[in-house]
């Protein structure tokens, strides 16, 4: 399995620990918002642990930070792929009346996925040389990645509530056997070389 950076952090991560076998698609991208909440939580955590690490250690909390946030944003990088390469074109070559109106949703999450990674860019621009000092440029610094952190998984929340409750009960009626063995052997693919 390949490692790859996830383009913003620092950390080189790979989709191997994510531990994915993609058997039915629709079931795989319900798993990844499950991965997605499950890695906010950590990333949540981690930054809770970095302002309660002593300024001798906020080196090592940053990078295991850092990690995280790579991870994250390689799951979310992965999940995009998912959704707007795989399942979306399928969707909007449907005729099934539930594809008409999934296709309204897509435009919405698609610009959510671009602010995913305008977010991802800004935390790690904040993570970047963080101050191992205690002082009030480390305070203020730890309060914007507090701040980000916080608005990340507002949006990722918002996101998976608009999929799951959507997007996703109305796909299986939408796409063929075909579109799902398809769907299928591209996100294989998709996980196998990240």
């Amino acid at each position: 399995m390949a490692t790859a950076s996830a383009g913003t952090f620092s950390s080189l991560v790979s989709s191997a620990e994510f531990r994915i076998h993609v058997q039915d698609p629709i079931d795989h991208l319900h798993h990844c918002r499950q991965l997605i909440e499950d890695s906010l939580i950590t990333v949540k955590n981690a930054v809770i642990g970095l302002g309660l690490t002593t300024p001798v250690l906020r080196t090592e909390a940053a990078a295991a930070l850092d990690y995280e946030l790579a991870l994250l944003q390689l799951l979310s990088d992965l999940h995009t792929q998912d959704v707007e390469q795989s399942l979306f074109p399928r969707l909007k070559k449907s005729a099934s009346g539930d594809s008409k109106s999934l296709q309204g949703l897509m435009p919405a999450l698609e610009s959510q996925h671009r602010d995913h990674q305008a977010i991802f860019g800004q935390i790690a621009n904040c993570l970047r040389n963080f101050p191992t000092t205690e002082d009030s440029a480390a305070e203020q610094r730890l309060a914007r990645l507090t701040s980000l952190a916080e608005q990340l998984e507002g949006m990722f929340r918002s996101h998976i509530a608009l999929e799951d409750e959507k997007l996703l009960p109305g796909c299986r009626g939408s796409l063929t056997q075909g579109d799902l063995e398809g769907m299928q052997q591209e996100m294989r693919l998709r996980y196998k070389s990240h």
